[in-house]
């Protein structure tokens, strides 16, 4: 069975809203119509509890209820400590977390946002496909 790394950017959660709750919920319907063929480990942006306040009520509300019901194993890891240490861009994080480097290690493939793990992936030789939230069928 391969296995796929799934993720979802906090800031394209943030900037599309409900037209990414939808997408997600069309990605978890398809991971779960495939759950015999493939293993699926969904890696949670560091920033997802922070951005979750700022959306709305109802997409935050529908996040939660995809999260408490998805059938997939689903990976939380927190943010590097060192990340403060490069302002004024905050974002920027240099290391992998153990965490990271080991999903990179154990997958077969990468599905999601654009992100720097996509780029590690790629740079490993391993596919990379790259989700638009605008294509939900």
């Amino acid at each position: 069975m391969k296995k796929l790394l799934y993720y979802l950017s906090a800031g394209v959660l943030y900037s599309g809203g409900e037209k990414t709750v939808r997408k997600l919920r069309c990605v978890m319907d398809v991971f779960s119509e495939n759950k015999n063929n493939i293993e699926v480990c969904w890696y949670i942006d560091p920033y997802m509890d922070e951005f979750l306040t700022h959306v709305s009520r109802d997409v935050r509300r529908e996040m939660e209820q995809i999260f408490d019901t998805c059938e997939i194993s689903v990976v939380k890891t927190n943010l590097p400590v060192d990340t403060k240490d490069h302002e004024p861009y905050p974002h920027v994080r240099p290391k992998l977390t153990d965490t990271e480097r080991e999903l990179i290690d154990t997958c077969d493939a990468y599905y999601g946002d654009g992100s720097f793990i996509a780029q590690c992936f790629r740079e490993a030789g391993k596919p990379v496909m790259l989700q638009n939230i605008d294509i939900v069928d």
